[in-house]
């Protein structure tokens, strides 16, 4: 996998913009709920369906989009 690691100190909303302006397909989120339950947040930029996953889900459900 290729991986775009945005540490700027924009916003979280400008970043999601930033990354739908270059056409990134996906979005994986590390957020509360990763703090909380472990949970990366898969989003997909084409239908806008957010998907809370676990780390081994997260890596099945990439390899099932990219191919």
């Amino acid at each position: 996998f290729e991986v775009i690691f945005d540490d700027s100190d924009e916003s979280p909303g400008v970043k999601f913009k930033d990354a739908a302006l270059l056409g990134f397909p996906f979005s994986v989120v590390i957020g509360r709920q990763f703090k909380n339950e472990r949970l990366y947040e898969f989003q997909e930029r084409a239908t806008g369906t957010k998907t809370m996953v676990s780390k081994q889900n997260l890596l099945q459900l990439l390899k099932e989009h990219i191919g």
